[in-house]
């Protein structure tokens, strides 16, 4: 199953996260700083990345950008909880170099479905 890194500062978010996806068998690694993501991909091998858009130490954009040049082959997906944010225009053309954009109501299954399909797992 995928190594999961997660960066998202609402803490009950990324609590469900890790343990609903744990219950698929991924192993999930949160941080709720988008600047700890670098450090957490230099200590450990990731399968892949989820960014929150708006969150402490950056947001999904500013990082977006850092990841692919330093992983350019790594899956990276977007998640909000406001689906405006994520399908707006200027989001869009920010976000362009994520494999995916995805709301944070996403069902487990589809989420599931998600990372089964970025990672070939």
């Amino acid at each position: 199953m995928a190594q999961i890194l997660i960066a998202d500062d609402d803490y009950a978010y990324l609590s469900s996260f890790a343990n609903g996806l744990e219950a698929f068998g991924h192993s999930v690694t949160g941080v709720n700083r988008a600047d700890r993501v670098l450090p957490k991909l230099m200590d450990k091998h990731f399968d892949i990345v989820f960014l929150d858009v708006i969150m402490n130490g950056g947001g999904a954009i500013t990082y977006l950008h850092k990841l692919r040049e330093s992983h350019p082959d790594l899956p990276i997906v977007i998640i909000s909880g406001m689906p405006d944010i994520v399908d707006s225009p200027l989001y869009t053309l920010g976000l362009r170099r994520a494999n995916a954009r995805l709301h944070k109501r996403i069902s487990l299954e589809d989420l599931n479905a998600v990372i089964t399909e970025l990672t070939h797992d």
